[in-house]
């Protein structure tokens, strides 16, 4: 079903962060929590990782294929292939995905996020704090970048 035959290839930082944006938007969904996510997967675009219990993920956000049937009417035409080596298909999925976790989770971010790995409890938990640790690293680098903006010194506009 799969062709090993896929290239890996990195995501540049740009073209993920525009799918992010626009998965956030699509789904009202926080877009530092894809991109957390994103950086807990660490899948890449033409990524297809076997699983042990037969399925398979999918992508940079490695979606795992057991969704698929589930998701083609909201995505008609979705192929394994598209969502392995279509990056803001596959950050759209994920968005979907989430969003559909934190419906069912009653808007518990941390309760929807464990639930897109897993609803077994230790996968669920470990999967979350890893997200959780992800998440926390993203907001201290924007914190830092903010800082460090508002500290330049500016040019004397005086002459």
């Amino acid at each position: 079903m799969f062709d090993a035959g896929y290239t890996e290839q990195a995501v540049p930082a740009a073209e993920m962060q525009y799918c992010i944006s626009m998965a956030s938007r699509l789904y009202n969904v926080p877009g530092i929590l894809l991109k957390a996510i994103s950086q807990v997967e660490g899948g890449k675009k033409g990524t297809i990782s076997k699983n042990s219990n037969g399925s398979y993920d999918l992508g940079p956000m490695q979606i795992n294929t057991i969704h698929l049937p589930r998701l083609e009417a909201q995505f008609p035409g979705l192929t394994w292939k598209a969502l392995a080596s279509n990056t803001c298909l596959n950050v759209a999925v994920a968005g979907a995905l989430l969003r559909e976790h934190l419906t069912q989770c009653q808007e518990d971010v941390w309760c929807a996020v464990g639930n897109y790995h897993s609803k077994t409890p230790k996968y669920h938990i470990t999967y979350r704090t890893k997200v959780v640790n992800a998440y926390l690293s993203l907001l201290i680098a924007k914190q830092n970048k903010n800082t460090a903006k508002k500290a330049r010194p500016r040019p004397d506009t005086q002459s």
